[in-house]
């Protein structure tokens, strides 16, 4: 038995129409909804495209790649079942996705429809998508829908007769512009090259880009383009080719076409290229498509080198195959006859699943057959072993029965008969229905909305098992799905689609159920949210528990909430909850294990009174927006990450004690402590910033502190490692620094290093302590860093022949013992990471003073270590804390004292001061302006050198825009280091629209000077010099001046004698002048 009979032991239309029927899908995000005849709907949109009349020419734009791209995303998003995405690529090209539901077929399938949303320009065609194909590997293409008249309501009825899986229609005439294409070939048609509005005959369009997107996804398509042309006297009804003038190497389906039309009418006289070799008129050998499926490199310019058979280029007369919609169907009979379908298998009598009586033909169903049950049929599946693509009945007396322990796979779609269809009749203990394979998209079709109704579809156990894809539900309105035992998502994803229901519901019954719910390790559970719920009905309390050992995401704004008894996320599993609104979350207890995760990714305080969330210890929750409410109840044992990735970054930290809080993500997390707290086990900077709120507050780090990037700023707070001298607690450090102040605890005993990772926001300055003889008593040491002068008090010393004449001007440390501690000998060592002006290591010294003092050489000197830009300073025997800074000899220059650095405008100029309490091995000073964080030399001011006097300096950065600028010092010292200051900020008001010549500078000059002017409004202007007796004897400037703007121009003196000179400036019908001097 072949597969032609075998399609015809049916009526042939109405199986391919029930099978393109199976999937009826419902999207992530809303499309536009409509229903009807798709071939109509082509018809109308085929009226309305653009012709060849001057009113239309023009309307097809090529489109730019990044349209071309927009485009061929939304087809691939369309193909691979992602309608959300879909939607989103459409509406960048202002197109639309319309989700059309054919009702002249029955079960009624859905198509999408990626058209345009209004009348305008960009008329790029229409391309339909059957997601569930009886063929899919069928693209039927109708390139000149408006110049080969009903070829466009032709391919949709080919489309839908044969099932294809897609289709495409052109947009326009093919000679709506006038732009040539680039690819090969001519027409009479249009007259010359191709027009790149002719889609048959360009790489650079829709149709091409659609091709390329259909043909990736499955590279077996066969293209088969329906094309008309006008018969004349001795021309055939049908001229046919495939791309090529030779037989193809694979199976010759041109042939096949001709030959089943010329069975469904015998009338029809035929032309095939490569078999009638005398013919060579419109056999389409330089269509692009053609040329791209039978492999060729360059499908612009050059032909294939042979080809496959999987391109049907068709030209059609217009009697007898276009003239009417009989005439047309023709066609595609003859594609339906004698292309396979994906293969059906009908039920022949009631039965075993796996006998071979029960099916027609002694067939028994496997995952590559699609099944129908017939009218009054009931199928028993006994076993595991059960298996098909697609299930759908031909009415509601057909049925299946799961007995206890089998297992139906299903590979495609599930479909009732109709929303009050019972279609599984009975469900024995332990049966399963699995839904497996790679599909895009599989559905369980048809499911009703109703609450209390029993005459629709229930479910026991449903598994999702697939190794790519998705299984989601669609039928009417928010479609409710019935569960009573279990919903397990194994491997791939179950997705609830937006408004779309998950009810428990004893097996048709009007009574509730508590089915479970399990999200394997492969598994992810989405819900798309809108008005969604999941519940037990008719109660309205909650389904069973839900175990997330892979992710399951949760959102809805029901006030119906989503009602679930526990949930339990194991290890290696991950709970998002998404934008629930407020109490809407009733989910009893969640219970994080080690290992699992629970996200939150919504503002809302979503949780259900009573409510409970633990954190076992090695779980995690993420918080990603900006602020997040914990549950009523929460015990938490694990750790908090803050994580919002979005925006600036910026978040609050919820004010409870945490066991271990990590910062995760850039961007500043504020905590405002209304008490102090202890993070018991782990607090980690792993990037971004956390800054403390209130004042006067300790934040304890019990446990492990872990500064690995970024910065803590404790403000008025103190920020503690350990707890007591019995708990001294651990850090672990990397960049990251501490700003403001640090405490760490002390036992009565010899300590190991503890370093203060201190510092400010450009400058990393750790210090670290050991003790080194035991304390007397344990307790506490405090450290910060002070971006101040210290002073020159108690200088100079003398430290083992080493005169100390001068204290770093980069900050100071302060230390404080505390809590009781006492006693003891400790040594010290502080770094200065970046510090310039160090240029001999050996001689850098630590020096102590008590605060306000004089700084004294307490301790021992030990050498010091690191470089030049990384130096460190290291003292030994030492007791009792106060302020250390580092000192020097004379040989390490380090940078000028800064005592003032100030910006100040001055109309459109800027003044910067600055003055210096002493300078050592400063050779200039290079003042920088900033705007928009780029910095430029503004100019240099030369240095004193080495001075211990104070000094100051001036420098005027003359500007021509008005705008807010920065401005910073960099210090340079005469080997050639630099060193920059903080910044300032100035803003220059705009220049006045006056007639304004200023002052040259300098003056007098040789042999050029600068001369800055302003004009009253936009026009020509001149300025020239002249002689002490009015001769003119220099033009400066002669041409238009924009006003509000500062001119600057040079003078060049060469060749004028010395002397006084007259500058006269002329703009606007008035003058200004002023003199000038020329020294030589």
């Amino acid at each position: 038995m072949t597969l032609r009979r075998t399609i015809r032991t049916y009526p042939l239309r109405l199986a391919a129409a029930a099978l393109a029927g199976i999937m009826l899908l419902m999207p992530a995000k809303a499309q536009v909804p409509m229903s009807g005849s798709v071939v109509a709907h082509v018809d109308s949109l085929v009226g309305a495209m653009p012709g060849e009349a001057a009113a239309d020419t023009g309307k097809y734009k090529i489109p730019s790649s990044l349209q071309i791209a927009a485009w061929g995303n939304t087809v691939r998003a369309l193909l691979d079942g992602r309608y959300a995405d879909a939607e989103d690529s459409a509406a960048s090209i202002d197109y639309r996705i319309v989700r059309f539901t054919e009702t002249t077929l029955a079960p009624s399938p859905v198509y999408y429809i990626l058209e345009k949303s209004a009348a305008g320009q960009n008329y790029w065609g229409v391309f339909i998508l059957n997601p569930s194909p009886v063929r899919r590997r069928l693209f039927i293409q109708s390139p000149h829908p408006k110049y080969d008249t009903n070829t466009g309501q032709q391919g949709a009825q080919i489309f839908v007769t044969a099932g294809a899986r897609a289709l495409y229609v052109s947009g326009t005439h093919r000679c709506n512009t006038g732009i040539p294409t680039t690819c090969s070939g001519t027409t009479s048609v249009c007259g010359g090259a191709y027009r790149m509005s002719d889609q048959a005959h360009v790489v650079n369009g829709p149709l091409y880009r659609a091709t390329v997107e259909v043909n990736t996804v499955d590279p077996q398509t066969i293209v088969v383009q329906n094309h008309g042309f006008g018969k004349g006297d001795g021309d055939p009804d049908v001229i046919m080719g495939n791309g090529r003038t030779t037989a193809p190497t694979g199976t010759d389906w041109l042939v096949a076409v001709r030959d089943g039309l010329a069975d469904i009418d015998n009338t029809l006289t035929f032309k095939v290229a490569h078999v009638d070799l005398d013919w060579t008129e419109l056999i389409g050998t330089t269509n692009t498509q053609g040329r791209y499926i039978n492999g060729s490199g360059n499908p612009c310019n050059s032909s294939p080198a042979s080809a496959n058979g999987r391109f049907l280029h068709i030209e059609q007369a217009k009697p007898k195959l276009r003239e009417t919609q009989s005439d047309r169907q023709k066609l595609a009979d003859a594609v339906a006859a004698v292309f396979p379908a994906d293969t059906l298998v009908v039920s022949a009598a009631s039965g075993d699943w796996s006998s071979a009586s029960t099916w027609t033909d002694g067939v028994v169903p496997d995952s590559s057959l699609h099944v129908q049950i017939a009218s009054g049929h009931t199928v028993t599946v006994t076993d595991a072993a059960a298996q098909c693509r697609t299930l759908f009945y031909a009415d509601t007396t057909g049925h299946i029965v799961l007995a206890p322990s089998s297992t139906l796979s299903v590979f495609g779609d599930y479909t009732p008969n109709s929303t009050a269809h019972r279609s599984v009749l009975g469900w024995g203990s332990g049966a399963v229905l699995r839904f497996a394979g790679s599909a895009a998209v599989q559905t369980i079709n048809n499911i009703r909305n109703n609450n209390s109704e029993t005459n629709m579809s229930f479910f026991r156990h449903i598994v999702v098992d697939k190794s790519a894809g998705q299984l989601t539900f669609a039928g009417s309105g928010d479609s409710k799905l019935n569960i009573t035992d279990t919903l397990e998502v194994r491997n791939g994803t179950f997705f609830v689609p937006t408004d779309f229901d998950i009810n428990g519901r004893a097996f048709y019954s009007a009574s509730d159920a508590s089915p479970v719910i399990i999200v394997g390790t492969g598994g992810n559970f989405t819900m798309a949210g809108g008005l969604s719920q999941v519940m037990s009905r008719p109660s309205l309390g909650p389904v069973g528990t839900m175990t997330v050992a892979g992710e399951a995401t949760l959102t809805t704004t029901s006030s119906n909430k989503i009602n679930i008894d526990d949930i339990e996320v194991t290890s290696g599993g991950t709970l998002v909850l998404e934008t629930i609104s407020p109490a809407y979350l009733n989910a009893d207890t969640i219970t994080v294990r080690p290992g699992g995760i629970m996200t939150m990714s919504t503002t809302n305080n979503i949780w259900a009174a009573g409510s409970a969330v633990v954190l076992e210890p090695g779980a995690e929750l993420r918080i990603e927006t900006s602020t997040a409410h914990f549950a009523p109840v929460f015990e938490n044992a694990g750790t908090v990450a803050y994580n919002r990735v979005a925006a600036d970054g910026a978040q609050t930290v919820n004010d409870v004690p945490y066991a271990s809080l990590r910062i995760a993500s850039a961007g500043v997390k504020t905590w405002t402590p209304a008490s102090d707290r202890t993070v018991s086990d782990t607090l980690e900077i792993a990037a971004g910033t956390l800054s403390l709120g209130s004042a006067g507050r300790t934040i304890a780090a019990a446990g492990l502190l872990k500064l690995s990037a970024d910065t803590l700023i404790t403000g008025p707070n103190t920020l503690s490692v350990g707890s007591s001298a019995a708990v001294t607690g651990s850090l672990l450090t990397g960049s990251g620094r501490i700003i403001g102040t640090l405490k760490r605890w002390f036992a009565a005993a010899v300590s190991d290093s503890a370093v203060f990772p201190v510092g400010t926001a450009s400058k990393h300055r750790p210090v670290s302590l050991r003790f080194t003889t035991a304390p007397s008593s344990g307790g506490s040491v405090t450290a910060s860093f002070h971006d101040s002068l210290p002073s020159l008090n108690g200088l100079p010393l003398n430290d083992g022949g080493t005169s100390i004449v001068k204290t770093s001007p980069d900050g100071f440390w302060r230390l404080t013992a505390g809590d009781g501690l006492t006693g003891g000998t400790y040594s010290i060592t502080a770094s200065s990471k970046d510090q310039s002006g160090i240029s001999d290591v050996s001689t850098l010294r630590l020096l102590k003073r008590t605060e306000g003092g004089a700084w004294t050489l307490d301790g021992a000197h030990q050498s010091g270590l690191g470089t030049e830009s990384d130096p460190v300073a290291r003292r030994s025997g030492l007791t009792g804390f106060s302020d250390f800074a580092h000192g020097a000899a004379s040989d390490n220059p380090m940078p000028a004292v800064l005592t003032s650095f100030t910006a100040v405008a001055d109309g459109p100029a800027v003044i910067v001061r600055w003055r210096t309490a002493s300078e050592e091995g400063v050779m200039r000073f290079d003042i920088e302006r900033g705007v928009n964080g780029t910095w430029d030399m503004a100019g240099s001011v030369e240095g004193n050198g080495s001075s211990a006097r104070p000094a100051g300096y001036e420098f005027v950065d003359r500007l021509r825009v008005p705008g807010e600028y920065r401005y910073r010092l960099v210090q340079v010292d005469r080997n050639g280091g630099r060193s920059a200051g903080e910044s300032v900020r100035v803003t220059v008001a705009g220049i006045p629209h006056r007639l304004s010549l200023s002052p040259n500078f300098p003056n007098p000059f040789n042999p050029e000077t600068t001369v800055e002017f302003t004009v009253p409004k936009d026009g020509p202007a001149d300025l020239r010099v002249y002689s002490s007796v009015g001769q003119e004897v220099r033009t400066v400037f002669h041409g238009w001046a924009a006003a509000g703007t500062q001119h600057r121009v040079r003078l060049d003196g060469r060749g004028l004698s010395s002397g006084v000179y007259l500058l006269r400036l002329t703009a606007g019908g008035a003058t200004a002048s002023t003199r000038i001097i020329l020294m030589k």
